[in-house]
């Protein structure tokens, strides 16, 4: 119950007035009642796996489903909103200066961002954590990624990963167009994994404008799919996975693209002072 309590406190410290949230007591307890019944041999068998579980799937994932869509909507209408007043120009614009002077409004519009991202956030997280107990109470004989481990073959990463029912998955973690271990790691729409400024010179973007300015017509250098650009995910979890597993590879390698990103960024900004002088 220590993140419930603390997720509560999180949630009041960003704002007075009841924003949508996640409830994770009840959630935790619906789950509690699962378990009850696994053990009594009422419900599903303990660290069973494929069943369907009549408590969760009427109850638990309706709720989940219907708590998380109320944080969704919150934050794409309050962000729409900010956007609109950050893009402001003219006359709007000076309706929404008049408009926080006569309401008072003193907080600053970077500050709004802030607490908006810390509330995307904290959810996410109880999100995470709620999820992580139902695969604990469901699979609690065989975690859904258990036997998840970075093997070095030829000393290059793979990351090896056994799923329910004995299947494995291994995936090789070389980029494949520098042919090197994976560094700031994309992985594109189509599923192939690349490092991120592999991926901004196959996509011709530079990393100030980022994967999402590539056109549409951009392929995958792997498997040729196009339009794969926009939707890449960067792959946080697993860069910190290969900077605790590989550190002075790590270490290396980011001294070397430090310079190649800080001429990008001189290149990038010296052609915006020169289309904005029209020279």
């Amino acid at each position: 119950m220590k993140f419930c309590n603390k997720y509560e406190e999180l949630m009041q410290e960003l704002g007075q007035k009841k924003l949508p949230c996640i409830g994770c007591r009840k959630l935790r307890n619906i789950l509690e009642s699962c378990r009850k019944q696994q053990n009594n041999g009422d419900g599903i068998s303990n660290g069973a796996s494929q069943n369907p579980c009549p408590v969760c799937d009427g109850t638990f994932f309706p709720l989940l489903l219907k708590e998380m869509s109320a944080v969704v909507r919150f934050f794409n209408k309050r962000a729409q909103i900010l956007l609109d007043r950050h893009l402001a120009s003219g006359c709007s614009k000076c309706f929404v200066w008049l408009e926080d002077r006569l309401v008072g409004n003193q907080i600053t519009l970077i500050q709004e961002c802030d607490n908006l991202v810390a509330y995307a956030t904290i959810n996410a997280i109880a999100m995470r954590r709620i999820l992580k107990k139902y695969d604990k109470i469901h699979y609690s004989k065989q975690a859904l990624l258990e036997g998840c481990s970075l093997v070095f073959n030829d000393a290059k990463p793979s990351l090896s990963i056994e799923l329910v029912d004995l299947v494995k998955l291994d995936i090789h973690l070389t980029c494949s167009i520098c042919l090197d271990t994976l560094f700031d790691p994309v992985s594109l729409s189509c599923g192939h994994f690349f490092c991120y400024m592999c991926a901004c010179k196959a996509g011709s973007v530079s990393i100030i404008d980022g994967l999402k300015a590539a056109y549409p017509h951009k392929k995958c250098p792997v498997c040729r799919e196009g339009g794969v650009y926009e939707s890449a995910v960067y792959l946080e979890e697993l860069h910190v996975l290969l900077k605790r597993s590989c550190p002075e590879y790590w270490e290396e390698r980011r001294k070397l693209e430090k310079a190649e990103r800080v001429q990008q960024a001189k290149e990038h900004w010296q052609s915006q002072a020169a289309r904005f002088m029209g020279i």
